[in-house]
């Protein structure tokens, strides 16, 4: 037995977002021959590509690493509390990082943000999938478990170092210029 991954964007689906008439046969084969597959994607709970419903899927390695699901129970989740979460808000208010709060609800947008072009894209997308919501404190499900958003490396070596003193490390990766994955260290 071997476990094949296989992201989602670009992979399974072309990048058309079509899905090739080569592809379900090809992963009925392969779990015919024993293998187990799983889905290795940036995306979190919420943005999940239902179009997969119905795949042999056997597991789910989602949002960068945050969740990890195995033929239907999840075997790990890091996500920040509402608390904790919140207090990550204050803290990228103060550096002015505009940020895409994703969860496992929704993709969450900050009233702070929404004047940057990148976010606006990312919100026609929640809004086309109803995914979107107005981030308003006291929501309790609003637990981050990761943030996608936009600074110079100087504010995100800031972000690292103010988050890791309230004792709230995170990972972050680059997606291209001023463009960062924050996920939990966990």
């Amino acid at each position: 037995m071997r476990l094949l991954f296989f992201d989602i964007d670009g992979t399974i689906f072309d990048d058309n977002r079509r899905l090739p008439a080569s592809v379900l046969p090809a992963m009925e084969a392969a779990r015919r021959n024993g293998h187990q597959l799983i889905i290795n994607t940036g995306r979190t709970l919420c943005n999940r590509d239902r179009r997969l419903d119905g795949f042999p899927l056997d597991g789910w390695i989602m949002g960068c690493g945050t969740r990890i699901i195995y033929h239907g129970e999840t075997l790990t989740s890091l996500e920040y509390d509402p608390e904790e979460s919140l207090r990550l808000r204050q803290i990228f208010l103060e550096l002015g990082i505009p940020t895409v709060w994703e969860c496992d609800t929704a993709l969450y947008f900050d009233p702070a943000g929404a004047s940057c072009p990148e976010i606006s894209g990312f919100r026609k997308f929640a809004e086309r999938e109803g995914i979107c919501r107005d981030l308003a404190e006291g929501d309790p499900e609003f637990r981050a478990v990761k943030m996608f958003c936009f600074a110079d490396e100087r504010r995100i070596g800031t972000l690292e170092a103010k988050t890791a003193r309230t004792g709230m490390p995170f990972t972050a990766i680059n997606r291209g210029p001023e463009a960062w994955e924050i996920v939990p260290a966990g």
